[in-house]
Formats: structure tokens, C-alpha cells, sequence
């Protein structure tokens, strides 16, 4: 409770610094006779300036699609995070092995390990099921450069499963 109690003592005061430019005026500050309208000076109280804000250009998400996006990220951390990025790190060591011994990542021997080891992971959710199909669409490498939505799991290829980075 300290905690939040801190942030909210922080915010207030940061706002009354105009720390924070957008900070929302509640409250008459010192005998101002609006909240926020004045300003002391030397000479005493002058009318404050108000400062133009352009004007805001978002457009709200549709109510549906937060909650779906939400989902979706919620499936893919518990059930596929830790399994995809597993899979990354054993791909990009089976590539590094062969550029050390002098092969061309599209070698075809490398080709065929990088093949054989994704063919051999067992792709499993949290219950433990095999993970036969997505339940949403998610954008997947196809024929190397193209990509697609698709439910197709597991990948047919290290090529769909290019890390990002």
C-alpha cells in the first residue's frame, strides 16, 4: 500500500512541477481563482499563457480486437515461447557449426540437420497435448521470402521459424 501511495505522492508533485505538461488540473493551487489559470511573479498573480497541444490523431482499437490480441499473446508465451525460442537457439548453433567447419548455411547437408532436428521436436502446450494446429492465424515464412496467415503448426521449415533477429 506504501508503494502505490509513494507513486501516487510522486505523480501530484511532478504535476504541480509541470514535470508532467499534460497533467490535469483538479485542484486551486494556492489562490489561483480556476485551477491551473495563474501564475505568481514578481509582480504578483498573472494570467497564465495556455499552451496549445496538438491535436491527437489515435484512433481507438475496436473493442473486440484487444482482447483477441491479448489472447493470442497469452497462448503464445504459455504454450510456444520457450519451445520457439528453444528451437532458435538449436538452429542458429547447428548454422554456426557448419559456417565454422566452412559450409554455406544453404548447404545441403546443413539444410537436412536444420530439417531433422525441427522434424524431432515435440511440439506440446502447457496441458502436455501435442500442438497439431494453431487456434488463430499467425503470419509464417512460406517458400523462403513470402509470408502468409496461416494456422499450420509445426512449421514445415527452419525457414518459418526465422527468428527475428
Amino acid at each position: 500500500m506504501r508503494d502505490y501511495q509513494e507513486v501516487i505522492r510522486r505523480l501530484l508533485d511532478y504535476g504541480r512541477r509541470n514535470v508532467i505538461p499534460d497533467y490535469p488540473r483538479l485542484f486551486k493551487e494556492d489562490g489561483a481563482e480556476e485551477p491551473g489559470d495563474h501564475e505568481r511573479s514578481l509582480h504578483g498573480q498573472i494570467l497564465r499563457r495556455s499552451v496549445k497541444l496538438p491535436e491527437r490523431t489515435f484512433q481507438p482499437f475496436d473493442h473486440a480486437l484487444s482482447p483477441k490480441s491479448y489472447g493470442v499473446g497469452m497462448w503464445l508465451n504459455q504454450n510456444l515461447s520457450v519451445q520457439v525460442i528453444d528451437c532458435w537457439r538449436a538452429l542458429k548453433t547447428i548454422t554456426e557449426l557448419a559456417v565454422s567447419k566452412g559450409m554455406p548455411n544453404g548447404h545441403p547437408p546443413v539444410v537436412a540437420e536444420r530439417q531433422a532436428f525441427l522434424s524431432s521436436v515435440d511440439w506440446r502446450d502447457s496441458n502436455g497435448d501435442k500442438i497439431v494446429r494453431l487456434r488463430f492465424e499467425i503470419k509464417q515464412r512460406t517458400n523462403g521470402m513470402h509470408t502468409q496467415m496461416s494456422r499450420i503448426w509445426p512449421p514445415a521449415n527452419a525457414g518459418t521459424t526465422k527468428s527475428p533477429g
